[in-house]
């Protein structure tokens, strides 16, 4: 394994870590994209995601006698009775000049850009030229997700991808994913609800983020939480089929329902040493849960099982949270979860009685350079700007000393003037979590009438 290929690993293992070091009550933002990577799940199911696809090459090394790479997967998804969400792109052959880099590293297929399923190959990847492979996909009942027309980065990522071009606006990466959204639609009559930013890069220069993009699209970010590795290179392909297959073997045999809920990352491509291990490696993953007796759906499958990671379907609340975001309000934070157990603050409070049309209002104004002038000190960047400036504009909300703080915790006045705002005269007041969800839900609809 390259340097730089064990710097990748050693990276995603730290975030990993550090992640689970965090305070349990980090409090995040409240989005109305959320990132999912798992949700709370007592059934065995989990969801299966492709990246890079749909790949027209053989795998390396071929067992296959020349057939696709996508084919194969197909072939070997359909005799386990198992589905999955294929992240695919549009073509990469928009992008040249460049050359390849050194084999075995990130810029093994390009230096200047993402090239798939190979530099000089372009044509052999991608929805734009393997409109049949698309159509299979979706024929044989699996989903799609947008990865990017171009597979371009959505910002700059330094340590890695020093050398990479990358998107500098959030009107770049509109406009790149509108083009594979509206290539789908017309060619398969497909709607896209489901995004995963190339390399999970998500932040703009210009201060928009792949969440606001999304946001403009009506996707969800579609994460992953058990990775299932080839995308690596190790010595031998033989190691690199077994990294594939034995980490998820001994989370199994440690805890047979350990991977309830969890999506699968893999890739509809070559690694950095232009091998497949995923050809073979499929296979005795997809053996392995029918072992446990996992059904292995797509990713709008798992969601519709459960949406949250934190707060599972049989909860009493989850039909209160979830009919609020039917309803288009935004109640949840963007790592999916509810977190019940913290207070909530004035800045969230906006944003649970803000519809989400007014969100994406923002969000465009922002895109297309409109001044936005700070409210109450917030300033227009910031990710609640949207909310608190409807609920002032709207009198649900009041500036406190001129100002408008939106870490501040929220106090019964703030209730009891928000109320019968809504319609909610008698309703009584309480400050916990779950309680304003309850109340809100009534007032804002119910089912999911907003207003």
């Amino acid at each position: 394994m390259s340097m730089k290929a064990q710097i990748i690993r050693t990276a995603k293992w730290a975030k990993r870590t550090l992640k689970k070091l965090r305070p349990v009550d980090e409090r995040g933002v409240l989005s109305p994209v959320r990132r999912i990577n798992r949700v709370a799940l007592s059934e065995r199911v989990c969801a299966m995601t492709f990246d890079d696809g749909p790949t027209a090459l053989p795998p390396e090394p071929d067992h296959t006698g020349g057939r696709a790479l996508t084919d194969h997967l197909l072939d070997v998804l359909r005799e386990y009775g198992a589905h999955a969400t294929f992240d695919v792109i549009g073509s990469t052959a928009e992008n040249y000049p460049d050359r390849a880099g050194k084999p075995g590293t990130p810029q093994w297929g390009g230096i200047a850009y993402d090239h798939y399923p190979d530099l000089n190959c372009d044509d052999m990847a991608g929805a734009v030229s393997q409109s049949r492979l698309i159509g299979r996909i979706l024929a044989e009942g699996h989903d799609l997700s947008n990865h990017g027309y171009r597979h371009i980065i959505f910002g700059k990522k330094g340590v890695i991808y020093g050398k990479r071009r990358y998107l500098q606006s959030g009107r770049e990466v509109y406009d790149d994913l509108k083009k594979l959204d509206d290539l789908l639609r017309e060619y398969h009559g497909y709607s896209l609800s489901l995004g995963r930013p190339p390399h999970y890069v998500d932040r703009l220069p210009d201060g928009l983020t792949s969440y606001d993009i999304y946001l403009l699209l009506g996707y969800q970010y579609m994460g992953a939480s058990f990775d299932g590795d080839g995308w690596l290179p190790k010595p031998t392909y033989d190691e690199e089929v077994r990294a594939m297959v034995e980490p998820m073997r001994a989370l199994l045999e440690a805890d047979p329902d350990a991977l309830c809920g969890q999506i699968v990352f893999q890739k509809d491509g070559y690694n950095m040493q232009k091998r497949t291990p995923v050809a073979d490696g499929l296979a005795q993953q997809l053996e392995l849960l029918r072992k446990y007796g996992y059904r292995v759906v797509p990713v709008g499958e798992l969601t519709a099982l459960s949406q949250f990671e934190d707060l599972g379907p049989d909860d009493p609340l989850y039909p209160t949270v979830s009919g609020l975001l039917r309803a288009g309000y935004t109640v949840v934070y963007r790592d999916n979860r509810v977190k019940l157990h913290l207070p909530v603050t004035r800045g969230e409070l906006a944003m649970f009685v803000t519809p989400r049309d007014e969100l994406v209002r923002t969000v465009r104004e922002r895109m297309e350079g409109k001044p936005l002038s700070a409210i109450g000190g917030l300033d227009a960047r910031h990710p609640y700007y949207g909310a608190v400036r409807y609920t002032l504009e709207r009198g649900l909300l009041s500036l406190a000393g001129g100002k408008f703080d939106p870490a501040a915790p929220i106090t019964p006045a703030d209730l009891q003037g928000l109320y019968p705002q809504l319609g909610g005269s008698d309703v009584q007041v309480s400050t916990a979590r779950a309680d304003i969800l309850t109340t809100l839900f009534t007032l804002l609809g119910g089912s999911g009438a907003g207003r």
